[in-house]
């Protein structure tokens, strides 16, 4: 299909993954995976699925949003941001949305480029309108995440859709 053809084009262009005689991806395609989320289940759970799903070359994983925004931040140029940043919307100390806000701030324009995928068990449209105002979240799910949904997320991380 059209989206398997973008995603063997991208992973070829990424320098990543490997594809079989009929174009199918096997492996990474993903280089770096950032997971922010407070709960132990769930950031086990996308770890299993991320691993099942092979989408992924390097994840990074955080309890806590406040550390991971130290290490956005701290990447050196010239060193690889992740393509997709896993991130739960409702945490203590600092939530998703203050997280955006704050690496917004540090980051500037470069932000946008990120590739937020937004997480939460209780998804409403409050929070769905505030999160289309952050260039960088490309779309708000309902945890917990299924394989689908880390194939979609990862489609919109290497450009596969729009």
């Amino acid at each position: 299909g059209f989206a398997l053809v973008n995603r063997h084009n991208r992973a070829r262009e990424l320098g990543v993954g490997k594809t079989t005689n009929r174009g199918e991806i096997v492996g990474p395609w993903l280089g770096n995976v950032m997971l922010i989320d407070d709960s132990d289940t769930d950031r086990l759970q996308c770890e299993r699925l991320l691993a099942k799903s092979g989408i992924a070359m390097r994840l990074f994983r955080y309890e806590e949003a406040r550390e991971a925004l130290r290490d956005l931040i701290a990447t050196p140029r010239g060193r690889q941001r992740p393509n997709l940043v896993l991130l739960d919307l409702h945490m203590p100390a600092m939530d998703g949305f203050e997280f955006l806000a704050a690496a917004a701030e540090a980051l500037g324009e470069s932000v946008a480029d990120l590739n937020v995928i937004m997480m939460t068990t209780d998804i409403v449209a409050r929070d769905q309108a505030r999160a289309a105002h952050f260039p960088a979240v490309r779309m708000v799910l309902d945890k917990p995440l299924s394989r689908a949904d880390f194939e979609r997320a990862a489609a919109f991380a290497t450009g596969s859709t729009h």
